[in-house]
């Protein structure tokens, strides 16, 4: 008998609405995250740490995509689009696949947002999608370069 797979690669099919909420909840998740950790080590001699700035960096660019992600309002009618993407499961969902994870899910909505908001003469209900699109892409590549410390 076949064991079902746990862990790797699945892809996951959710509405537009799903996958762009539950990708901007995972980064304001890792937000908090970081910066509760920055602040538990604020007024501590762990200041001067280079583990510090890299929790500093990590909270600061977190926050502000997670800002940025809170001021995007996908058009109505694109909310029960489908879109699908790769989600990675792995033991203990560390902080690399859960950042992974959230941008999988807004990339696929960036993806469909341009694609349905692209025409010579766009409406501006699609230039609203593609608006929505440029700043779900902003907000993708500034956390891509987050480097989450070690523990230790």
């Amino acid at each position: 008998m076949a064991r079902e797979k746990k862990w790797g690669n699945f892809p996951v099919t959710e509405s537009v609405e799903s996958a762009f909420e539950a990708g901007k909840s995972d980064i304001e998740g890792l937000a908090e995250e970081m910066s509760s950790w920055r602040d538990n080590m604020s007024g501590t001699s762990l200041e001067n740490t280079e583990k510090y700035q890299t929790v500093e960096e990590a909270a600061n660019t977190l926050e502000n995509a997670q800002n940025s992600l809170d001021q995007i309002e996908i058009p109505e009618k694109m909310l029960e689009e489908k879109v699908t993407f790769n989600e990675v499961r792995k033991k203990g969902y560390p902080r690399w696949v859960r950042l992974s994870n959230a941008t999988a899910a807004l990339q696929a909505v960036a993806d469909l947002l341009h694609e349905k908001g692209e025409a010579d003469n766009a409406s501006e209900e699609e230039q609203a999608m593609t608006d929505a699109a440029d700043k779900i892409q902003a907000a993708i590549d500034e956390v891509e370069g987050v480097d989450f410390p070690g523990m230790f």
